[in-house]
């Protein structure tokens, strides 16, 4: 599946599979550190690219912060149009391509993220045209913060079960399918069964990439001071080093010039 089928077919369960109240506090904890990170720089605007059902442009709005969420998937910002709306919150939302920001939005932001392992979703022609366009939607000196699984730890370590958990009878199964530690893109897989056992499985693929490729491209697309952090350690208010071996997700925060 494409990236937008893909989502919008599991728009509807999505914040069952993977709780949402509790992503919401972790993503709020997150935003406080990145605050924190980027001290005395403040954030008054953000755009939250790949936004999903909303979760860091909620938790972004939640500390008064303008901020605009952006989704392939149009069932994805329906379910952030209605969370927001149930929290309180005022996000402008919209439905549309990473590559394509800056169509969408004119310059308008000290913070731009893109989280959530949703960079591997384009292909590889897409990268670059992705950085330039949120090269030109930030201000001077503004900040892009990228997460991305590790993945090739993954494929070194032949990791292929991510997660199983289970929400109102109905089973999740995320998982990950490839033939060689070599290949160059691998396929992310959902397998869903409700409770009368029915099942069914969405897949779509993912760009194996490397913070070194990643960083090859934000330069030309005007950033700099580019760090790379094990992201799990950031979220527990470290600022450990990525290790290619051993960090199971990374965050790349640059700056653009």
């Amino acid at each position: 599946m494409q990236p937008d089928e893909f989502y919008d077919s599991q728009a509807a369960t999505y914040d069952q599979m993977i709780p949402f109240d509790k992503r919401l506090v972790a993503a709020r904890a997150f935003v406080h550190r990145l605050q924190q990170h980027l001290a005395p720089s403040p954030i008054q605007s953000a755009i939250d690219t790949a936004t999903g059902t909303g979760l860091y442009a909620l938790a972004l709005a939640d500390l008064g912060i303008r901020v605009t969420g952006i989704d392939l998937s149009t069932n994805m910002i329906q379910q952030a149009r209605q969370r927001s709306a149930t929290l309180g919150l005022n996000v402008n939302w919209i439905t549309g391509s990473m590559t394509e920001t800056h169509l969408l939005l004119p310059a308008s932001a000290d913070l731009v993220l893109c989280m959530g392992n949703s960079l591997p979703h384009l292909p590889e022609a897409g990268l670059a045209i992705c950085f330039q366009s949120f090269s030109q939607v930030l201000y001077s000196g503004g900040t892009l913060v990228l997460q991305l699984v590790n993945l090739p730890r993954l494929l070194a370590t032949n990791t292929r079960k991510l997660a199983t958990t289970e929400k109102d009878g109905i089973t999740f199964e995320r998982y990950y399918q490839y033939q060689t530690p070599n290949d160059p893109q691998i396929t992310f897989c959902i397998r869903r069964t409700d409770p009368n056992g029915q099942q069914s499985i969405s897949e779509t693929t993912l760009l194996v990439l490397t913070p070194e490729k990643i960083t090859n491209l934000l330069k030309p697309a005007g950033f700099t001071i580019i760090t790379i952090l094990d992201d799990t350690a950031f979220q527990t208010g470290s600022q450990t080093t990525f290790d290619s071996a051993a960090s199971q997700t990374l965050l790349i925060i640059a700056q653009k010039c």
